[in-house]
């Protein structure tokens, strides 16, 4: 009896397809492709990571975050006429190699505009490309997004919704609630151990929320159906409690 061998492994790259599902049944074909990161990237991502690891005698350090997110994979996912543009925490850096410049840029990325809208680094401004909005995606798609808070500071922020609202007014954010800082005292030891190793403890996070979207078929393909969960709301909603 032969050994099964595993799967091969597809590291993501720009403009590499993935995922390459035949239309089955009732079912149609489905092609998942990679849009980054960008070679450039690849080896910015390697290079940061040789700086975190400490020399001989040297002392080890707690892990920092690596910014920006140099290994972000945005995905383009496409079935039949659906197409979907998920941006993960892709940014853009200003260097046509990098970032969305290199995707919007490139011409072996995959043809057509997008329906659907998973907002890149979580609606920050960090993460906006003007002709992704205008050369990707339909006037006005379903966006989608999930907010972060860290260290006091939030996004996406007010001029972020204000931003993403009139690019597409029908946009979803998966919670309102931001994460409380923990309000625990504790000794002096114990917060000079907290600080050498996890660095900061906030209060548990809320529910994580949700947005699901189901496309209406072959029979409706334009059409799609919202449900979100408890927390989850329009985007537009945060803009109307400001005013």
């Amino acid at each position: 009896m032969s050994e099964r061998r595993p799967p091969r492994r597809a590291f993501a790259s720009a403009n590499r397809p993935v995922l390459n599902l035949p239309a089955e049944g009732t079912a149609d074909s489905c092609i998942v492709t990679t849009l980054s990161p960008s070679d450039k990237e690849f080896d910015l991502f390697l290079r940061g990571i040789a700086e975190l690891i400490p020399l001989p005698r040297q002392t080890k350090k707690r892990a920092s975050y690596l910014r920006p997110n140099h290994a972000a994979v945005a995905l383009w996912i496409e079935s039949s006429s659906v197409k979907m543009l998920l941006g993960s925490d892709l940014e853009e850096k200003g260097d046509p190699l990098t970032g969305w410049s290199a995707i919007v840029q490139s011409a072996e990325r995959p043809p057509g505009r997008s329906s659907i809208y998973k907002v890149p680094h979580h609606g920050s401004v960090t993460g906006h490309h003007d002709k992704v909005c205008s050369d990707m995606m339909i006037q006005h798609p379903i966006a989608v997004l999930s907010p972060f808070y860290h260290a006091g500071k939030k996004v996406p922020t007010d001029k972020d919704v204000t931003r993403i609202v009139m690019l597409a007014p029908e946009s979803y954010i998966t919670t309102q609630s931001p994460v409380s800082k923990s309000k625990i005292s504790r000794s002096s030891p114990v917060e000079r151990t907290i600080r050498e190793t996890v660095g900061k403890i906030r209060a548990a996070q809320p529910p994580m929320g949700w947005v699901s979207l189901r496309n209406g078929g072959k029979s409706n393909p334009d059409r799609w159906d919202v449900a979100l969960s408890l927390g989850a709301s329009r985007l537009s909603a945060l803009s109307r409690e400001k005013h």
